[in-house]
């Protein structure tokens, strides 16, 4: 990474010892976890930033990859910061016809694996990272305790049909323990090889991939949690939120939605 090099490039644009820390370690961070530098990569790095930091957190990773990227004269690979929630509604959550729609051709096609990974994402708030984690064992209980960087154990519900339906499957695998999913080789599987293939299945089944990106199913989640009822501060706890206002986004409507709301009721 020619660390010396580019410590020496922040020092020379006159920044603090703090931002000069935080910028090397997000060079770091990015080179560790994805290696060669591409625009697929960068993009898949922000995604990951997103499964499992604030925003704030988010954007201070990316100021420092940016600097980085124009250190090494590479300005069309920028990464996209992200927006504070400020908007007034959703973006890029998948529907609950598409939702459905990709569940079913999933079945059909017999990609079961990838059926129950949609499955988990859409019905139990996980992230990403969370969810590779989880084992056998964890759906014979019906539950898995989740430990945030803070120590905090959250407690994440596998629905009970959810869980009738994985044991059957794991029956027909022969599986009794272990992680819940695993790649080609029987191994864990990735975040980024979950990230890869919703995007394949984006093409496959002509769902806009905008959508079709490990946390839009928690949003999914979070957002028809409330529709149905679900009280919001057991959904922050769920969804393993410190504030409620972090929460609070998903009572708003999607682009789409507003859309059609306004197409419903604008008839003058």
């Amino acid at each position: 990474m020619h660390k010396q090099n580019y410590e020496n490039y922040l020092r020379k644009l006159n920044f603090s010892e703090n931002t000069i820390r935080s910028y090397l370690y997000a060079a770091n961070d990015y080179k560790k976890r994805f290696g060669k530098i591409t625009q697929k990569r960068i993009s898949d790095y922000r995604d990951f930033l997103l499964e499992n930091y604030s925003v704030k957190t988010v954007n201070l990773r990316l100021a420092g990859l940016t600097k980085y990227m124009r250190f090494l004269k590479k300005d069309k690979l920028l990464p996209k910061f992200v927006k504070e929630q400020g908007e007034t509604y959703l973006q890029n959550v998948i529907s609950s016809e598409d939702y459905e729609r990709l569940k079913k051709s999933l079945e059909k096609d017999k990609r079961l694996k990838w059926f129950f990974i949609v499955c988990y994402l859409g019905s139990t708030g996980v992230r990403v990272s969370e969810l590779i984690q989880l084992k056998v064992e964890n759906v014979k209980q019906g539950f898995a305790d989740i430990r945030s960087k803070g120590g905090k154990i959250r407690r994440i519900y596998i629905p009970e049909e959810l869980k009738k339906r994985t044991l059957e499957w794991l029956m027909s695998e022969k599986r009794n323990d272990g992680y819940l999913f695993l790649n080609k080789f029987g191994l864990q599987i990735s975040t980024r090889g979950i990230s890869a293939e919703l995007q394949h299945f984006s093409s496959i089944y002509n769902i806009n991939h905008k959508t079709l990106h490990p946390h839009s199913f928690r949003h999914f989640f979070a957002k028809n949690f409330l529709e149905k009822g679900g009280d919001i501060t057991f959904l922050a706890d769920l969804l393993g939120h410190e504030s409620l206002e972090t929460t609070r986004i998903y009572l708003r409507k999607s682009i789409e939605e507003q859309k059609k709301i306004v197409n419903t009721i604008v008839k003058w």
